[in-house]
């Protein structure tokens, strides 16, 4: 069966476009209630793709998408949203351990292994009052974005539109439009600069 839902919990909504049975490999498991998942339009491809949500999250993805072995993966009041013509390459995953949220915008690119995260999976505490210190952030990346192979989007990070992120680049902080950036944690090494998927 192309589409396997699971539905653990209640109140939780599901629109898939038709082409997903007939065409996808999804697999989505519903742990808690008041669920969303909306992807009303056909995508470009979707193989192994696997949905697991906890309670009161949400993923919306829009029309021509390439989900090619993608995990979502929501424990609490987590979001995500893929923009139309957005192309996901084996083994991106989204990672939200808290309440948070991923916006990726229209026409992004991300190679293979490319991570987003909202959260650190555990508490770091300031050892005087015993505060966390380490809060989850949302992540947001513009239209047209570029995110090379291996590289990881972390908490609070944002990525302007037209950027390039290189090659197992670890992004922290905010990536301005229409530059590269490359590097662990990622910096600038270009401005001005535009991509293309064809090769020129």
């Amino acid at each position: 069966m192309p589409v396997e839902l699971i539905d653990k919990g209640r109140d939780n909504y599901v629109e898939l476009h038709p082409w997903f049975e007939a065409n996808g490999k999804l697999k989505i498991l519903l742990r808690g209630n008041n669920n969303r998942i909306s992807m009303p339009a056909a995508p470009l491809t979707c193989f192994g793709m696997v949905i697991e949500l906890g309670t009161e999250c949400s993923v919306e993805i829009g029309a021509g998408c390439g989900l090619t072995n993608t995990y979502v993966f929501g424990a609490k009041q987590c979001h995500v949203r893929i923009g139309d013509s957005t192309t996901l390459h084996t083994k991106a995953r989204f990672i939200m351990h808290e309440p948070s949220r991923i916006t990726l915008g229209r026409d992004c690119m991300i190679a293979s292994d490319v991570q987003f995260m909202t959260s650190d999976a555990h508490s770091i505490l300031d050892a005087g009052t015993g505060q966390r210190i380490n809060p989850a952030a949302d992540i947001l990346v513009g239209d047209h974005v570029w995110l090379g192979l291996g590289s990881v989007v972390m908490k609070g990070a944002s990525i302007g539109a037209g950027a390039v992120v290189g090659l197992r680049a670890v992004v922290t902080h905010s990536v301005p439009a229409n530059c590269v950036a490359a590097g662990t944690p990622a910096r600038v090494i270009r401005e001005n600069v535009r991509w293309d998927r064809k090769l020129v």
